[in-house]
């Protein structure tokens, strides 16, 4: 099967050229266009969101603090104030009362510790938060994409910042954005995911992203205008000012893949292997097009031995997630399914025996009768050391490969079973160009 990029930059280029005098006008565009075989959403503009959850002293509860990164504030209205620290853990609660706690140690001396336990509460960070200090303290809520301060694509300051992602700073001016057709252009939220750290991986954060993409079905292609203005004499200082315009292609997509994987009778294997018979058949794979690609296998000679009544047999089975265009990919989800007896073939992934979890290895989650690695908040031991799919990005010409241990279905002859893999994944063609603007006069 034929992998290749759903969406391909046909041109992208700078009028009058790409070599400007101080204060000129010019023109970039880009023509994008489907070359694939399903439809593909390319984003135009996106904001992520981030919701700290709030820590107060144990002690006194008249700090409120929240952590940026390895940074952590004291909340001190309207201002935010860094608060030093030379080591801290994230922890969880003995008492039960909160989610967690985190304990800080002191650039001081002495070493002093102060401890803060989780609120109910989340601090949301606003864009001019590192100019005012301001901050937006609300519940727990999910964010909703209405509640974003997002500009109407209809407007002028719409300028598809997700695409033009560098421009020099403030030196070249994003006077005007066009594109043709300008239509179907539709807000979009991705699914809220939690972010984790320390020893017991206690939840801080919620993050969603919000912004508006076009959807751009088989062979339907859209062009982009951007109209910039090139710095004055005085910006320039009297010299030439080069830069690289950057463009990022960013566009969601799903890859599928069906397998049918054939599974036979212990009884009828040692018939085959007694008559000096192969006993071998393996089952076809069918790959959605796309640049990322799921190749699904037995990691065992097919046809896998099954189980019987009286005793289980175990098996592995394997997705290699290829790249295979000219960009990069990230994972939002992956899912594995079976086209029958799903209870029987995956209920150990998740099964106890007398308080004790089977020693199974599985990177997935169970789920009802599907198995998924994806960023769920309902988190706790069997989450705990699962693929994080924020870190799963696969780049050009690369593999990640993701396996699966589990019961053989019981069978009494031969016959395939068909399992299905499903991926979402956000995909990003990257370009420039190059552009340089002579001053009035050199020095």
């Amino acid at each position: 099967v034929r992998t290749t990029d759903l969406l391909y930059v046909d041109y992208l280029n700078i009028y009058p050229s790409n070599v400007l005098n101080t204060n000129d006008i010019a023109q970039i565009s880009m023509r994008v266009s489907n070359t694939g075989q399903s439809e593909a959403y390319m984003v135009l503009e996106e904001r992520k969101i981030k919701r700290y959850y709030l820590w107060e002293n144990e002690v006194n509860n008249t700090d409120l603090i929240f952590r940026e990164g390895n940074s952590w504030y004291i909340w001190a209205n309207p201002d935010a104030k860094i608060k030093n620290y030379a080591e801290y853990t994230i922890e969880s609660d003995t008492t039960g009362d909160h989610g967690g706690q985190v304990r800080l140690i002191s650039t001081d001396i002495a070493r002093t510790e102060t401890v803060y336990e989780i609120t109910n509460n989340y601090i949301t960070l606003m864009n001019d938060a590192y100019i005012t200090g301001l901050y937006d303290i609300e519940g727990s809520e999910a964010i909703l994409a209405t509640d974003v301060s997002l500009p109407d694509y209809k407007e002028s300051q719409f300028k598809a910042s997700s695409i033009l992602v560098q421009h020099c700073g403030s030196l070249y001016q994003i006077k005007d954005f066009d594109a043709n057709p300008f239509n179907e252009i539709d807000l979009f939220k991705s699914s809220t995911k939690a972010n984790r750290a320390g020893e017991d991986s206690v939840e801080y954060a919620r993050s969603v992203i919000v912004g508006r993409h076009t959807l751009l079905n088989p062979k339907d292609s859209i062009e982009l205008i951007w109209k910039i203005k090139a710095p004055s004499n005085e910006e320039t200082a009297g010299l030439t000012q080069p830069c690289q315009f950057k463009f990022n292609v960013k566009y969601s997509a799903k890859a599928k893949s069906e397998a049918h994987i054939y599974f036979a009778n212990p009884l009828e294997i040692i018939q085959q292997s007694i008559t000096d018979q192969d006993l071998s058949l393996k089952g076809t794979v069918v790959r959605t097009f796309g640049p990322m690609s799921i190749n699904l296998a037995s990691t065992t000679k097919e046809p896998v031995m099954s189980s019987t009544t009286t005793e289980d047999n175990r098996w592995t089975i394997k997705l290699i997630v290829s790249n295979k265009g000219v960009g990069y990919g990230h994972i939002n989800s992956l899912f594995l399914d079976v086209n029958k007896n799903s209870n029987d073939i995956f209920w150990n992934i998740k099964k106890n025996i007398n308080d004790v979890e089977v020693d199974y290895y599985c990177d997935f989650i169970n789920v009802g009768d599907t198995l998924e690695i994806t960023d769920v908040l309902n988190y706790d031991e069997k989450t705990k050391n699962k693929i994080l799919l924020n870190k799963l990005n696969i780049y050009n010409g690369k593999t990640s490969e993701i396996r699966c241990t589990m019961d053989a279905p019981e069978v009494n002859i031969m016959e395939p079973y068909m399992f299905t893999a499903i991926a979402d994944y956000d995909y990003i063609l990257q370009g420039y160009i190059n552009v340089k603007t002579k001053p009035d006069r050199e020095i």
